[in-house]
């Protein structure tokens, strides 16, 4: 019986590098600057020994955390807030990096960012300067953000702000580690100031640990889904340590961690 157990022992650590997470090939940086390129399997033995290239990993694929219960405005003590300020829509930016947005929302419609072509955005999903939303998980998620206080529907935590929708996450839900990066990327550079990302998944990743370290550099915060499935294991992009990186857990009517949200 002790062999056993200590045969078990020494297997644990390689049963758990032996996970395999879900992705669609790999994604290369080059060494220049913060440049990604997603190639298939078949393409490794090209890459692989080419010295203009940082490090190859894998393309992983991230899926949206489901959307629980949340609890009034006044739980937060937001209505006191907005006595006080309510934000302005000239100040600050934020990046909905999800599954894109309904910008013709009536709750929403005032307070989407536009560029100087009039884009709401970004789709990387589909490759266009269209973010409509085809799954809903992104409207929602800008709903709680930035709703208008109108007397219809929901209200946001911040009334005056501008919402930025950039779509990496198809309408299942799902979307790779190579559009996420550059999703982040396109909300540094236009300007946002505040990263949301309601998503996760993979394994570790040093192209999302350079893009988000890239946010950090440009004074911007990196908002972060713990994840919803119990576990106490590292969920990704919330885990990285970053000080940018802000990771949100879910709590319940006590003000307890809820037994579903991630440590």
């Amino acid at each position: 019986m002790n062999n056993i157990f200590f045969l078990i022992l020494f297997l644990i650590p390689f049963i758990t590098n032996a996970i395999e997470y879900e992705h669609d090939g790999y994604l290369i940086k080059y060494k220049s600057d913060l440049t990604f390129k997603k190639i298939d399997e078949s393409q490794l033995n090209k890459y692989k020994n080419n010295k203009n290239i940082e490090y190859i990993e894998p393309n992983y694929i991230y899926h949206t955390f489901a959307n629980d219960v949340k609890w009034d405005m006044t739980k937060i003590k937001a209505d006191k807030a907005w006595k006080i300020e309510d934000g302005s829509s000239n100040e600050v930016i934020v990046a909905v990096i999800d599954t894109g947005i309904d910008y013709k929302h009536e709750d929403l419609k005032y307070n989407i960012w536009s560029d100087n072509k009039g884009n709401h955005g970004y789709d990387f999903a589909n490759n266009d300067s269209d973010p409509m939303d085809d799954n809903g998980h992104g409207t929602h998620c800008s709903g709680t953000i930035g709703a208008m206080h109108n007397n219809y529907g929901i209200s946001g935590v911040s009334a005056n702000v501008k919402i930025m929708g950039l779509k990496f996450l198809d309408f299942n839900g799902s979307g790779s580690l190579n559009n996420a990066v550059k999703s982040i990327k396109y909300a540094v550079d236009h300007g946002a100031k505040i990263l949301s990302n309601s998503w996760g998944g993979g394994g570790y990743s040093k192209a999302m640990f350079d893009v988000i370290n890239y946010a950090k550099k440009q004074g911007v915060l990196f908002i972060a889904a713990s994840g919803n499935d119990g576990s106490k294991n590292p969920m990704y992009p919330a885990s990285y340590d970053l000080d940018n990186i802000i990771s949100v857990a879910a709590s319940d009517l006590n003000d307890k961690k809820a037994s579903f949200s991630n440590k």
